[in-house]
C-alpha cells in the first residue's frame, strides 16, 4: 500500500507541475520541465548508476527532484519497513503543492479570454445556425 501512495503522489506532483508549466509557458514550458524531470531527474537520482557512482553535488540535485525523492522512498518502504521516508515524501508533497499553487495563480492572474472558446468549435455539432456562422456562405 505504501508503494501505491508514493507512486500516486509522484504522478500527481509530476502532472500538476506539468499542467502549471504548460499553463504559464505553453509547450516550451512543458518541454523544459520534461527535460528536467526525465534525463536530469533519472540520472541525478542515482537509481541507474547507484548513488556512490555520481558526484555528490549531482546527487543533491537528484534528491530535490521528484524522481530522486521517490526512489529512496520506494526502496525504504520495500526493504526497510517504511523507515526514513518522511523527507522524500515532504519533497514530493512540496512539488505537488507548488504545482497546485502555480495552477491557482495561473487561473487567477491569466483567466481565459471572454468569448473565446477554450477548444475549437466543430461546425457540425454547433448549435449556431449556418446562416449566422462566420465564413463562406453555404451553397
Amino acid at each position: 500500500m505504501g508503494i501505491f501512495g508514493i507512486g500516486a503522489l509522484l504522478a500527481f506532483a509530476a502532472a500538476v507541475i506539468g499542467a502549471a508549466a504548460t499553463r504559464w509557458a505553453g509547450t516550451i514550458g512543458y518541454v523544459v520541465l520534461l527535460l528536467l524531470f526525465v534525463p536530469v531527474g533519472v540520472s541525478a537520482s542515482g537509481s541507474t548508476l547507484g548513488p556512490r557512482m555520481i558526484p555528490p553535488w549531482w546527487a543533491g540535485v537528484g534528491k530535490a527532484l521528484p524522481v530522486g525523492s521517490a526512489q529512496p522512498a520506494v526502496r525504504n518502504v520495500t526493504y526497510f519497513n517504511s523507515h526514513a521516508i518522511v523527507d522524500p515524501l515532504l519533497i514530493l508533497s512540496a512539488w505537488a503543492l507548488a504545482g497546485v499553487i502555480a495552477l491557482v495563480l495561473a487561473a487567477v492572474l491569466h483567466p481565459p479570454i471572454p468569448g473565446k472558446p477554450s477548444r475549437p468549435v466543430d461546425a457540425a455539432t454547433s448549435s449556431v445556425p449556418a446562416t449566422t456562422r462566420p465564413g463562406p456562405a453555404p451553397s
